[in-house]
């Protein structure tokens, strides 16, 4: 488990909420991370590290790039591994929507550009991460 110091917390606290928040005038607060297009406030990052702390949408977002980029290098240094994909939670909860509000037409060129970019047919192992009323749930598909 990865721990934050109270003279971190108290840094963060008096430097970024105290001298950046507060002159800063947008209702969101800055991107603490921020990879690809994915932006991760300081208390979702925060929050996601403590016991039972809420992992949000946007942390497993950040976190399903990071892993397919690591999954992706892991089996290029090794192709007998099993090649696995985590699907992000834009995608999975479209696909939890109620079925008689699902717009297949908007669904598809997502799943097209997404299968352009990291083929899908070559996995293994597909991973959906769903949020359900405040609970995640893994689901898997094996192809291998």
């Amino acid at each position: 488990m990865i721990k934050l110091d109270q003279d971190i917390i108290t840094a963060y606290d008096s430097y970024i909420r105290e001298r950046i928040l507060k002159k800063s005038k947008q209702n969101d607060p800055p991107a603490f991370i921020r990879i690809a297009g994915f932006h991760v406030s300081y208390d979702e990052f925060y929050e996601s590290l403590k016991p039972r702390g809420e992992i949000g949408t946007k942390v497993m977002a950040l976190w399903t790039y990071q892993y397919n980029l690591d999954e992706k290098d892991k089996w290029e240094k090794d192709r007998s591994r099993v090649k696995k994909f985590a699907f992000s939670t834009a995608v999975t909860g479209q696909l939890t929507n109620d079925p008689s509000k699902f717009n297949v037409n908007s669904f598809i060129p997502t799943l097209r550009r997404l299968d352009k970019t990291w083929s899908f047919a070559i996995y293994d192992l597909l991973f959906f991460p769903i949020i359900k009323n405040g609970h995640w749930v893994l689901t898997c598909i094996n192809l291998y």
